[in-house]
């Protein structure tokens, strides 16, 4: 009758020392391969998108600018030269064309300085210029200035429109060529004056790229709600009260 030997001491220490050596080989292993596909995703992403998408959105920038510069100059062109389109309605759409035309000359270009170049550059004195505390409030004026303006101008259309319809005899009384370019220049220096009243101070982190963390939540909530909802909430309004307006005007012609 056999019987089975136990192991010795020496071996089962020899044993736990392999099983020891062969967790951590697989362990360290398993840490560089994580390591490695961490770097190679972040690599394959700017701004937090794949590159491929990037590079597609930075060309379609490019190639949207001319067209935005051109159009918008065209309008602004015809408002000066011809005084025919002299009226309060163009005076507003040419408004409109100008905070429009700041949109491919500075908020595009600078969008993309702020947003892509820092993460395609190396570190350098370039790369800190371009995540600096003055860069990145070029960039929010760049980007805040002609929105506000342009929702404002719509606004201005919008109304004169309605007031075209619900008082067409009193129109001319009423929204006068001096009383629009108040308006038009109201909206400008309202924007402007704005402004300095929605920094943060210390909101910026040097070497980090610029985000809207830099505004105010206070001047944020102004321009979210008398620049967006109000806005669009009465131009809403408006277009719903010309729409009925025409169509019962309509209906009564073919009755």
């Amino acid at each position: 009758m056999t019987t089975e030997q136990e192991p010795t001491v020496t071996e089962l220490m020899t044993t736990r020392d392999t099983i020891n050596v062969t967790v951590i080989y697989n362990y360290s292993t398993h840490t560089c391969n994580l390591s490695e596909s961490e770097n190679v995703t972040e690599a394959e992403t700017i701004d937090g998108l794949p590159t491929n998408l990037t590079l597609t959105l930075i060309g379609f920038y490019f190639a949207l600018m001319p067209i935005i510069i051109t159009g918008n100059l065209l309008v602004i062109i015809s408002y000066v030269k011809f005084k025919s389109l002299g009226s309060v309605t163009h005076l507003f759409i040419c408004s409109l064309a100008l905070a429009d035309l700041l949109v491919g000359i500075l908020t595009l270009p600078v969008y993309m300085m702020v947003k892509f170049a820092p993460e395609l550059l190396p570190v350098g004195p370039v790369r800190d210029v371009l995540t600096s505390e003055w860069i990145c409030i070029i960039w929010v004026i760049t980007y805040i200035v002609p929105l506000s303006v342009s929702v404002l101008s719509l606004v201005s259309i919008v109304v004169c429109f309605f007031i075209s319809i619900r008082w067409p005899l009193k129109f001319k009384t009423l929204l006068t060529k001096r009383r629009a370019k108040v308006i038009v220049i109201f909206i400008w220096v309202y924007v402007f004056a704005l402004l300095p009243t929605g920094f943060k101070k210390d909101g910026h982190i040097p070497g980090r790229k610029c985000s809207f963390t830099n505004l105010s939540t206070e001047y944020f909530k102004i321009i979210t709600f008398s620049h967006v909802v109000a806005s669009l909430s009465l131009m809403t309004a408006m277009y719903t009260y010309v729409f009925y307006k025409m169509r019962k005007r309509r209906l009564d012609q073919m009755n």
